[in-house]
């Protein structure tokens, strides 16, 4: 059987679990028994990350509705499970997975441009949707109140292990693609990262890139919402447009 015929099976295989998922969560939680929603959540979650280091856009575009879905379901059911634990603790938690899917959808406009597929497209169709006036339109504001606490208090996100071990698999994309940008101190020649003004930004240096994606999602889509104020938008939110904007001058 070859790897793509594996890797189809594997697809279908997390399809099917994609519809079921959720229901998982629908009794109390019990934490002297497996967490079956939150670990089908995991496995989805970084199996969409992977599809979209490997390209396979059509499969992200097929999980991102579900993970929108488990993601307020992680986020109801932690505001209900830690309701005696200490406020700032709380919040760290609570928004863990809705920064999660903000750097998901920041993959997505990064691997769009790295391979010129239309799977950012596709995923802000679904935020477009999910943000309407008839939908969730606050939806942004809470995303925007994640960042501004991620930002503020040190330690508050509870994923930044897992975010870490992303960036550096997206480091590693880049640099076998050619596009980073070595490190000077050592007389290596400044490689030109790409013609892609957002990619430039995330061109990994020898010690490792330091922007995060769910920034550039803040960055290409909140802030280019109607009436957006882009005071709002965290100081690393900020840093990055400049940034941006001067490769793209």
């Amino acid at each position: 059987m070859s790897d793509e015929e594996l890797t189809l099976i594997e697809e279908r295989m997390l399809t099917l679990l994609s519809t079921v998922f959720v229901p998982l969560d629908n009794e109390q939680h019990d934490p002297t028994r497996p967490d079956l929603f939150g670990q089908s959540f995991t496995v989805l979650f970084d199996a969409a990350f992977h599809a979209l280091l490997n390209n396979r856009s059509h499969f992200v575009v097929a999980l991102f509705p579900k993970l929108i879905v488990g993601t307020e379901r992680a986020r109801n059911r932690l505001i209900r499970d830690l309701a005696d634990v200490e406020i700032l603790q709380r919040v760290g938690f609570v928004t863990s997975p809705i920064l999660g899917l903000m750097e998901l959808s920041g993959y997505a406009i990064l691997t769009s441009e790295l391979f010129d597929n239309e799977v950012w497209h596709e995923v802000k169709s679904t935020w477009d949707q999910l943000l309407s006036p008839d939908y969730h339109p606050e939806f942004a504001d809470q995303m925007i109140v994640a960042l501004q606490f991620h930002e503020s208090v040190i330690g508050s996100d509870t994923s930044g292990i897992e975010r870490t071990r992303r960036r550096i698999e997206f480091d590693n994309l880049l640099r076998s693609r050619g596009i980073y940008q070595a490190d000077t101190m050592y007389g290596e020649e400044g490689v030109s990262p790409s013609p892609s003004p957002i990619l430039a930004a995330f061109a990994p240096y020898d010690v490792g890139g330091i922007e995060e994606s769910m920034d550039l999602f803040a960055v290409e889509y909140l802030a280019k919402r109607r009436g957006f104020d882009l005071s709002t938008l965290p100081r690393s939110a900020r840093s990055l447009m400049e940034r941006i904007n001067r490769n793209d001058a």
